[in-house]
């Protein structure tokens, strides 16, 4: 029988419209390698839109407010 935690994480898909079309913010990781959107865990009492908010602001910083919830991913990992 495993010993099954469960971790919140909220983040955002920060959009903008202009003249030469749409644009998706998308977040360069160096450690991994990899592109991903800004995200990280809840902190004590937030929200998921405080969190998406603060995330966007630490990692891309920008002060935006969240505006539409799209819905909720979920991801199992092995905790060694």
């Amino acid at each position: 029988m495993s010993d099954a935690r469960q971790k919140l994480s909220g983040g955002g898909v920060v959009v903008r419209r202009g003249p030469g079309g749409t644009r998706a913010l998308v977040l360069h990781h160096r450690g991994f390698d990899e592109w991903r959107l800004p995200k990280g865990k809840f902190k004590e009492g937030e929200s998921a839109a405080q969190a998406a908010e603060r995330e966007v602001r630490e990692e891309a910083g920008l002060d935006l407010q969240a505006r539409e919830y799209l819905g909720v991913t979920r991801y199992r990992y092995a905790d060694p």
